[in-house]
């Protein structure tokens, strides 16, 4: 079982953490907003350089995704990637 870690401080208490983890259970891109969750810890422990080695991700994206995480209020369904056919409203 993979282990989710918020990033420190957005979250206070256990029923708070439930919420956000339960935000992104059953989620579609599930793995994909972990793995962003991943990349931003990696950040935050050994910076830049090291991420962009590891990861092949940019410090502007990693900005970018903490931005979105910061707006959505800690919600974790916030770092999912937008896709274009949900914008898509089906009349052609």
């Amino acid at each position: 079982m993979k282990q989710v870690y918020v990033v420190a401080g957005t979250v206070k208490g256990y029923y708070h953490l439930m919420q956000y983890v339960e935000d992104i259970t059953g989620h579609p891109q599930q793995v994909c907003i972990e793995k962003r969750l991943e990349i931003i810890q990696f950040f935050e422990k050994y910076g830049k350089e090291a991420t962009e080695i590891a990861y092949k991700k940019k410090r502007s994206t990693i900005f970018l995704w903490k931005q979105k995480l910061k707006k959505a209020g800690g919600k974790l369904s916030a770092l999912a990637p937008w896709t274009e056919h949900l914008k898509t409203s089906g009349t052609e």
